[in-house]
């Protein structure tokens, strides 16, 4: 053996409560006159080997299961990026080294990724009958602290949203609802404004919307959108 590689994942991300996984670590295998001198001329791979996994920083992540696989898994502790350190050893002296990227997300803000629905409304099923408004429904992501999509099914979302008192419609308050991320970590958000001003009023109510995610039992707060209502138009953080 003259060296080491990692033949499947050089980076793992995965969020606080679960794992990832980097590898496996193959090794690189050598002509030398000498079998155990660990340097020589490339030929190929394969062979029976001892592993050893660890990370960088435990407080980051830390090894899930057994250190001895040719793959290593780790558990998210905390957000952050550590290094996962996989050696591999045939034995007889020669052991190698080869490090992968352990990117551990945090759920921060959310972002839209699609427009489902964005038109003007009137009457049921969202407004009472003769009342109009308008209706805006869009598919979000959980991003992490560095911006990054979160691609995590089963976050637990909660929303509150915060309407100045008074104001130009009259609302005393706004509906809310709950979602779960699917697989892609995708949800769906619904914005709805119904008022007897309009459709013909220009007036605009500000508002603060606030999710709270729940995953691998933690709790986050997620940073606070900023919703503007008006009779022709729902906007969300000016989108």
């Amino acid at each position: 053996m003259c060296g080491s590689y990692l033949a499947g994942a050089a980076t793992a991300t995965f969020a606080v409560g679960s794992t990832g996984t980097l590898g496996p670590i193959a090794a690189q295998t050598c002509t030398a006159y000498d079998p155990n001198a660990c340097s020589g001329q490339s030929y190929g791979t394969g062979g029976g080997y001892s592993y050893n996994w660890s990370s960088n920083n435990t407080n980051i992540a830390t090894i899930s299961g057994s250190s001895t696989n040719p793959s290593g898994t780790f558990l998210g502790k905390s957000g952050g990026t550590a290094i996962g350190q996989g050696v591999i050893a045939n034995g007889t002296g020669c052991a190698f080294v080869a490090d992968g990227t352990l990117a551990v997300q945090v759920p921060t803000a959310s972002r839209i990724t699609q427009n489902i629905n964005n038109q003007a409304i009137s009457g049921s099923p969202y407004c009472q009958a003769g009342i109009a408004g308008w209706l805006r429904v869009v598919n979000k992501i959980v991003t992490d602290q560095n911006h990054t999509d979160m691609v995590v099914g089963g976050q637990t979302l909660t929303e509150q949203v915060t309407l100045p008192q008074p104001n130009a419609f009259g609302i005393s308050q706004a509906k809310i609802g709950t979602a779960t991320t699917n697989a892609q970590g995708l949800f769906q958000d619904t914005f709805y404004l119904c008022s007897s001003l309009c459709p013909s009023s220009t007036a605009k109510v500000g508002a603060t919307q606030t999710i709270s995610d729940s995953l691998n039992g933690h709790n986050y707060t997620l940073t606070n959108n900023s919703l503007v209502y008006s009779c022709s138009s729902i906007t969300v953080n000016g989108q």
